[in-house]
């Protein structure tokens, strides 16, 4: 659950779900991790999506209210029905040209705006 070097004592969920967004959305990263097979410490589609939503309880937090609010929240939502449709378990080459999956990179860059205003960084990721 814990990555990028955090301590038990100051894991934050909501930063962690930003950093995993931004994994979400970078198409390069997926190529080189999964076709390429370079940058091991990238997750896996599977991963990526159970860390995204269950892991960090942002699927709890949305199917109980709020997590981090109004559109953001939306998006949140549709992003995770988005990906609880597509096939994870296909090749990395036809995920990575999967009609849905691209669509959710592309809701998972909206939704990153929003996250970073609801954490009080308005920073663009040096990525």
């Amino acid at each position: 659950m814990l990555r990028r070097g955090s301590a038990v004592g100051d894991y934050d969920w909501r930063s962690e779900v930003l950093e995993l967004l931004q994994d979400l959305a970078n198409s390069r990263a997926q190529k080189r991790a999964w076709v390429d097979r370079e940058g091991a410490s990238f997750f896996s589609p599977v991963e990526l999506v159970c860390r995204l939503y269950d892991d960090t309880a942002l699927g709890d937090y949305l199917e109980k209210g709020s997590a981090f609010g109004g559109d953001c929240d939306r998006l949140l939502r549709e992003l995770g029905d988005l990906v609880g449709s597509v096939n994870l378990d296909q090749s990395p080459e036809e995920l990575l040209a999967d009609a849905q999956w691209l669509e959710a990179q592309r809701l998972a860059e909206r939704v990153i705006p929003l996250v970073r205003a609801a954490l009080g960084d308005r920073t663009n990721d040096p990525d």
